[in-house]
């Protein structure tokens, strides 16, 4: 992803010549540079390797990360994941207190509300298909179905799930919301190995990114969410309902197995 971005900018230096560091701010800072960088840094890599790894097989046995999912699960691993967010915060602003120097300084906080608002007509565009469709698929492709189905092969699940997890948080680079992701990170996997699809991850993953896209500060700001406050917890008139309604839509969307899920494969634990 990295070397992507730095492509980017180099591009960018050249075409409006300003300086490597300039431009890398640049596209550091646009949500469809690093979403770009994000399907190429993270996407190509995932299906070549599956492509080195598996046997010859057409879409590069793609057919079998996206398994067939009952609907009902789907919908409920989606909402689960929309529930998930609040906590996700409210998780990442007890670490904060916890070690005041994992905490996001306030110029942090205030370049994520700059990442996530939807001010043009392109961002409002661009940011969704970034956050809500191509960075759940690329790393749930990744962590899920390369990572975490390689790691079955030789471990069982109680000890495989907590480290792709672990892998899964620190990618994203957040040390304050490291045991956040990593919590999303195992429902995630659990969802994935449960129903041998990352159909259902993804759907939850997506409903996970899609509420700070949604909820914007100047339609409905939610202290330690999109307040832009750093260090504010979030009422409880907001977390407790989001934790209930997760857990039960976690519950129902973990439940139902499809059918023929059993003789997939001998990493099944």
């Amino acid at each position: 992803m990295l070397l992507c971005l730095h492509a980017q900018a180099f591009v960018l230096s050249l075409l409006a010549h300003q300086p490597m560091q300039a431009s890398l701010a640049e596209v550091s800072s646009n949500v469809g540079c690093l979403g770009l960088a994000q399907l190429v840094g993270l996407g190509v890599p995932a299906l070549v390797v599956l492509r080195l790894t598996t046997p010859p097989r057409p879409w590069f046995a793609l057919h079998e990360a996206f398994a067939s999912v009952p609907g009902v699960q789907l919908v409920c691993a989606f909402f689960a994941g929309i529930s998930l967010q609040l906590p996700m915060c409210e998780i990442a602003q007890l670490v904060s207190q916890a070690f005041p120097s994992l905490a996001p300084s306030a110029a942090d906080e205030a370049r994520m509300m700059s990442l996530l608002s939807l001010n043009s007509s392109y961002r409002a565009i661009a940011i969704p298909l970034a956050l809500v469709v191509i960075a759940p698929l690329t790393e749930e492709l990744l962590f899920r179905h390369l990572v975490q189905r390689s790691f079955l092969a030789h471990a069982p699940s109680i000890v495989v799930l907590p480290i792709v997890a672990m892998l899964f948080a620190a990618f994203h680079l957040d040390p304050h919301a490291f045991f956040s992701i990593a919590v999303a990170g195992l429902a995630l996997g659990a969802l994935a190995h449960r129903h041998q699809s990352i159909r259902i991850s993804l759907a939850m993953h997506s409903g996970v990114n899609l509420v700070p896209v949604l909820v914007q500060p100047a339609w409905l700001a939610i202290p330690g969410l999109n307040s832009g406050t750093v260090g504010e917890h979030v009422p409880l008139v907001w977390l407790l309902p989001s934790a209930l309604l997760c857990v039960i839509f976690f519950a129902l969307a973990l439940q139902a197995r499809p059918l023929g899920a059993s003789s997939r494969g001998p990493h099944l634990r």
